[in-house]
């Protein structure tokens, strides 16, 4: 019975971004529901994680910036050519383009963000250049690729309003998934993680984030200095 079982279990296969593509987050994303999808539907699904071709990928480093850009748009798709699944789950919204490459109904694609290439289009402030006119366009084709996934999960409700608003994407076709944390973050009465616990001022602002022009660091410092004027001793501590 048990071996019936398995043989009606339904296949889905993720497509994950190269390594070498170096997005550490997206890598954190794949490995946590590949884990947490085995663990919980395990007996209901075959969970396949692969990346078409990762071989030739393993030999191109990040710096090698046209190599990588045909890795992604001309090797990766061909890759997508030769699977076979019940179920297509492209976990990035930057390989939406594989949408067109695989059977259409059977598409579920992660969409974390439309910072590119919306958020880009709103910082260019000198005339761009040919190449960059090409790379718009290829970014702008890419993300319009959305429409054609069978289903959307949003991470946040923002971002569900995004593709609603930029790319007239119907809301029915959107479902938000919220990303989570490891199991192993929980409360403690206790502090181990260093020898002395980090000293916070009693009044602080907490940024979580890196220094990238897209977190809006200016907007931060603004607000942060308008509160500071009728709060003097408010601090503001960053992380990540």
């Amino acid at each position: 019975m048990a071996q019936k079982n398995q043989s009606h279990r339904l296949t889905v296969t993720l497509i994950r971004d190269y390594p070498e593509d170096g997005w550490i987050s997206m890598e954190l994303y794949a490995d946590i529901l590949a884990q947490e999808l085995k663990k919980k539907h395990g007996d209901a699904l075959k969970i396949i994680e692969v990346t078409p071709f990762r071989w030739i990928s393993h030999y191109i480093p990040k710096s090698f910036k046209f190599a990588r850009y045909f890795m992604r748009y001309i090797i990766l798709p061909l890759g997508c050519l030769f699977l076979q699944s019940d179920i297509y789950h492209v976990l990035d919204q930057s390989n939406a383009h594989l949408l067109h490459f695989l059977p259409k109904g059977k598409t579920i694609i992660t969409c974390h963000d439309l910072i590119v290439p919306f958020w880009t289009d709103t910082q260019t402030i000198a005339k761009p250049s040919y190449l960059k006119k090409i790379q718009s366009f290829v970014q702008h084709w890419r993300i319009r690729s959305l429409h054609k996934a069978g289903h959307i999960i949003a991470v946040s409700k923002y971002t569900k309003g995004e593709l609603i608003q930029q790319l007239q994407i119907p809301k029915e076709k959107i479902s938000v998934v919220y990303n989570t944390i490891e199991s192993y973050f929980q409360p403690t009465s206790t502090y181990t993680g260093r020898t002395q616990p980090p000293r916070l001022p009693q009044k602080y602002v907490l940024h979580v984030g890196t220094n990238a022009d897209y977190k809006n660091i200016p907007l931060l410092l603004s607000v942060f200095s308008t509160r500071r004027s009728d709060s003097p001793s408010l601090i503001l501590v960053k992380v990540g």
